[in-house]
């Protein structure tokens, strides 16, 4: 926003009707005859004035006024990462030609920094919301964008440890089958241990990789992928 510069006090002096005219880095402003103006543009302004009787040519005022016009940044673009649960989303603006950015939003710590990213505010499963804007100061002016729209960054909870079993002792010739217990939201499970197969999907059972007598060990972890983001338990 501009603000008139001028005086709305008249010019003193000459015994007829006093006129002004504006200039703008020394040339005249077409129309701009009041005491007061509101600039459009960056640059030098004066203002002159003249009585038509006593003084009928112009005296430029005593000293000038400088205009500084900062542009409004352009409204930043704003990502956020998908991460686990223990891990905080880091949320990225970007724009060029800034001074820095300005945060707001329930998932993030309210106010403005030099830094392009923030990280939500809290590190349990969830969903957090961001919105950020881009500033620009230059000649102790500060000019703001509009805010982006809501940006959300999600946090994966990490499932439960399931509990393994297994149906053992078999006789040689009949494989041993290891069961996980269900994990409530659990995408799936993933199998290792040197007596199973490794695999990752979302059965529940793997049986033993071989049925000739001995030991057989395995393990399971169960895992949720939310967001592109997988997340296993221990």
């Amino acid at each position: 926003a501009y603000t008139t510069i001028g005086s709305t006090t008249a010019a003193s002096g000459g015994d007829g009707r006093i006129t002004y005219q504006w200039l703008r880095n020394g040339s005249v402003i077409s129309g701009a005859t009041a005491t007061t103006y509101l600039p459009t543009q960056a640059g030098t302004y004066t203002r002159q004035a003249k009585d038509g009787t006593c003084n009928t040519t112009w005296v430029t005022s005593t000293g000038s006024w400088v205009v500084t016009v900062v542009s409004v940044p352009a409204v930043p673009t704003l990502s956020a990462t998908t991460t686990c649960e223990g891990t905080a989303i880091t949320f990225t603006a970007a724009a060029s030609g800034v001074t820095g950015y300005d945060w707001s939003g329930a998932g993030v710590t309210a106010g403005s920094a030099t830094a392009a990213t923030r990280a939500s505010t809290a590190t349990t499963a969830g969903s957090y919301v961001a919105q950020v804007r881009s500033y620009l100061t230059s000649s102790g002016i500060t000019c703001f964008s509009a805010y982006t729209s809501n940006v959300t960054g999600v946090i994966v909870a990490i499932p439960a440890v399931p509990t393994l079993t297994e149906n053992g002792p078999k006789c040689e010739g009949t494989a041993i089958t290891f069961t996980s217990t269900a994990v409530t939201g659990a995408s799936g499970y993933q199998w290792a241990g040197a007596g199973v197969t490794a695999s990752t999907g979302t059965a529940r059972t793997a049986t033993s990789n071989a049925t000739t007598a001995g030991s057989y060990v395995a393990r399971v972890r169960a895992y949720i992928t939310a967001g592109g983001k997988t997340c296993s338990s221990a």
